[in-house]
This record gives structure tokens, sequence and C-alpha cells, in this order.
């Protein structure tokens, strides 16, 4: 189920973030995005969030604490994110 929710996730980022910057650097900014959601939004050790942190291979600098201490676009990515899951969106 992980998986599922992790490939939905970079689907609707990709789709997001289409246009906005070139396509060969958007995986660092999409696993960065996923990674800080996970971090912040998920619902203990046995969830899918938590799966998800757990296996990611983005890590962050020891210096970033948020999506917002990444790019630009890695911010905006991470708030779409909110809104989809969090915020009433079109996935719940």
């Amino acid at each position: 189920m992980a998986d599922e929710l992790k490939r939905e996730m970079i689907a609707k980022l990709t789709e997001f973030a289409d246009g906005m910057c070139d396509p060969e650097g958007l995986e660092f900014d999409v696993e960065g995005a996923i990674y800080w959601f996970c971090n912040d939004w998920h619902e203990g050790g046995g969830s899918d969030r938590y799966s998800i942190l757990s296996t990611s291979p983005y890590k962050p600098a020891p210096s970033h604490r948020c999506a917002e201490d990444e790019s630009e676009l890695c911010g905006e990515m991470y708030h779409e994110l909110v809104r989809l899951y969090e915020c009433g969106g079109e996935v719940a």
C-alpha cells in the first residue's frame, strides 16, 4: 500500500510541476517534498507515510528542518501534498 501511495504522490507532483522546471532535476525535489510531507504528517510507525519516510532515498542536509529549507519548488510541492492529502483535496 505504501508503494502505491508513493507512486501516486510522484505522479501528482510530476503533474503539478509540469513546465515549472527542467525534468532532469525534478526527481530530487519530488523526493524531498514527499520526505518532508511524510515526516510531518505520518500517523505513527505502522502507517504508509511512515513506511515511505523510513525507506526514502532522500536524506536532508543537517541544517535543513523543513521543505522550505530545500528549493522553492520543493516547498511548493510539499504544500501541494498538504492540500491534496490533508486539507480536503481530491485525495484523503
